[in-house]
């Protein structure tokens, strides 16, 4: 092998970064210039059974969030706020600093967590509590607790933040919340599905797309509701559990998690119409899309694995490897967490 060559592999071997995190030790990532093409933006990733957020590109690690369940981020990206599962507490964190600033204890359960387009405003869902506490970002504080009923899930706002839709996984059914009162305005009925689970909103912001929580080794369901009127224009039987679903700029696709399996399922928002399963590793969860809808970003809880779509051919175009047992949960992006 010619002595440049030999150089040149050496120089990459030894560019490797590694990710470490308390209580495993993770594999080689990419090096940087091959890793910064897949990561376009920050992608931030909740590592639940580390107690900490994995940052791409750079690979870097956050400690200090106990049982880092669902996050999401604030408009310009400039504060993510977590929640910490059955500590009951929510995490704000500075991304400039990379600081935790407050942690507020909001019931015994918290599931997920948004924060409104103004920046104004966060919501966590208190599951245990049947409400939905709202925090005060500038006080950092929690203002107020929205009853909404048995188990709210996750939220997610309308584009103009003046609405906030709520799954209530115990009553089947959403929560509308109007944000100027802080009060539920309305509740819209999810019929033939079990337990409302994640949801998100179409581009337009007309059609909310909702991933159901059925038993372990039941089939799950995604359904399609007209925002106006809560019809329910499509129901699809997706793969086993619960599980993430997400929208995508340019409403090219929606793409929904299969916890209970190794699948994605994609579908076409014009259509309604499934386009493709797609295989990724075990315990899917978490998705979000990249900033340009190039790259599907999915973690893969019980494969501890970040796995990277390609939304032109719909196949996995990298894996990143985490630490075993981290359980990658949830993961946010800018502009769509």
């Amino acid at each position: 092998m010619p002595f440049r060559r030999i150089i040149t592999l050496l120089a990459t071997v030894l560019a490797l970064p590694a990710l470490a995190v308390a209580g495993g030790t993770a594999r080689a990532a990419a090096p940087p210039s091959r890793s910064d093409m897949y990561f376009p933006a920050p992608v931030y990733v909740s590592l639940q059974g580390a107690g900490a957020i994995a940052v791409f590109p750079g690979d870097r690690v956050w400690h200090g969030f106990p049982q880092a369940h669902y996050l999401a981020l604030g408009p310009r990206g400039k504060w993510l706020i977590v929640s910490g599962f059955s500590t009951g507490n929510v995490y704000l964190a500075d991304t400039a600093t990379r600081h935790k600033v407050a942690t507020l204890h909001i019931g015994n359960l918290v599931q997920g967590v948004k924060i409104d387009p103004d920046g104004k405003y966060a919501l966590a869902a208190d599951a245990s509590g049947g409400s939905v506490a709202v925090i005060s970002l500038a006080k950092r504080k929690v203002v107020k607790s929205i009853r909404v009923g048995k188990s709210p899930h996750n939220i997610v706002f309308s584009r103009d933040g003046r609405t906030a839709y709520v799954t209530v996984q115990g009553a089947n059914k959403l929560a509308v919340i109007a944000m100027d009162k802080l009060r539920v305005e309305k509740t819209l009925a999810i019929p033939d599905m079990d337990g409302p689970h994640n949801l998100d909103l179409g581009e337009a912001g007309k059609r909310l797309w909702i991933r159901s929580h059925s038993a372990p080794k039941r089939k799950g369901t995604v359904a399609v509701m007209n925002v106006t009127d809560g019809k329910m224009l499509r129901h699809f039987r997706v793969g086993p559990f619960h599980g993430g679903i997400t929208t995508m700029q340019r409403g090219r696709y929606v793409a929904a998690t299969n916890i209970g399996s190794n699948t994605v399922d994609i579908f076409n928002p014009e259509t309604l119409a499934r386009v493709k399963t797609v295989t990724v590793d075990q315990g899917p969860h978490g998705i979000r899309p990249g900033p340009h809808g190039r790259w599907l970003y999915v973690g893969a809880t019980r494969g501890a694995e970040l796995d990277i779509i390609d939304t032109r051919t719909l196949k996995i175009a990298r894996r990143i490897m985490l630490p075993k047992g981290s359980f990658p949960f949830w993961i946010a992006v800018p502009g769509h967490s």
